[in-house]
Parts: C-alpha cells; sequence; structure tokens
C-alpha cells in the first residue's frame, strides 16, 4: 500500500495522454520543419562571410547541416517513444467497462482536434517558404498528414488495454 499503488490507483484515464501527444506531436512537428528550414539558411549565409577562415569553422558549419538530416529521425523517435508511453500507461488504468462510452466520447474530440493538427500541419508544409524543406522531412510528413487515423488507432488500443481487464 505505497505511494506507488496509490498513484496507480489515483490514475483517472488515459485520453489526456493521447490529446497531450497531438499537441507536442504537432508543435514539434512544426519546429522541426521550422529548423531544417533555419539551420541551411544561417549556415550558407555564414560560409559567405568572414567568420568562416577557419578549419573549426567549417567543420561546425557542416556539423549544423549534417544535423538537419537527423531532424526526421529525432520526430520519429519521439513519436515512437510517446505511443509506447500511451500504451504502456494503459496497463496501469483500471477501469470498468461501463465507461468505454464516455472513452469514445473523448476519443471523438480528440479526433477532432488530430483533424485541426493535421489541417494546421498541411498548412504549414503548403507554406511556399517551407514546401521544399517539409517535403524533405518524409517521416514527419508520413505521421502528421495520416495524423487522424493514428490518433484513432492508438486510441483504439488504449481502449483495448484499459477496458479489458474488467474493474476493480
Amino acid at each position: 500500500m505505497s505511494n506507488l499503488k496509490r498513484l496507480r490507483e489515483d490514475k483517472k484515464g488515459n485520453i489526456q495522454g493521447i490529446l497531450t501527444v497531438i499537441v507536442v506531436l504537432l508543435i514539434f512537428g512544426i519546429f522541426i520543419g521550422f529548423m531544417a528550414y533555419l539551420i541551411p539558411e544561417i549556415t550558407d549565409n555564414l560560409r559567405h562571410s568572414e567568420l568562416n577562415e577557419t578549419e573549426e569553422t567549417r567543420g561546425a558549419l557542416q556539423e549544423a547541416d549534417d544535423t538537419v538530416g537527423m531532424l526526421d529521425y529525432l520526430f520519429l523517435l519521439v513519436f515512437s517513444g510517446l505511443i509506447m508511453v500511451i500504451l504502456g500507461t494503459s496497463f496501469f488504468i483500471r477501469s470498468h467497462p461501463i465507461f468505454i462510452p464516455i472513452f469514445i466520447f473523448f476519443m471523438a474530440f480528440g479526433l477532432i482536434v488530430s483533424v485541426i493538427a493535421e489541417r494546421i500541419y498541411i498548412e504549414f508544409s503548403e507554406n511556399a517558404i517551407l514546401s521544399s524543406t517539409m517535403a524533405t522531412q518524409t517521416y514527419t510528413q508520413a505521421i502528421l498528414d495520416k495524423f487522424p487515423l493514428i490518433m484513432i488507432g492508438v486510441g483504439f488500443l488504449a481502449m483495448v488495454i484499459i477496458f479489458a481487464r474488467g474493474g476493480r
């Protein structure tokens, strides 16, 4: 009857986790798009300035350019980690199956939020300045273009995990 058991029993639901994932992934996807655009712009300008006189400076600018290629993998890593956390924490939630309609209602709300997030990302990715850069972010583009379907799948899996074990 320690604090750990009380924390598990006090957990009221997993919908807020799904909504948090939606918002975090949207903000992170847009941030990655901006960084993938800004880093090459900055390094190109620095290459043509007086600061680019030493080998260390040229090496640092090249490493900054190489980092842009890793941003897409970073998004995939964060996405996978957040989904695993949602499904993992679902095992600690014990709820009676009578609450399934309430869970479905809140999942519908999560679906609406994910559709809005998808539209926001599409608007950013179709921006004339960012479109070519956003197109190079393949994992980010693939995940956020199918965001509502992915969130429905995650929500359904979480619902099965939460409610399949039955109540207390």
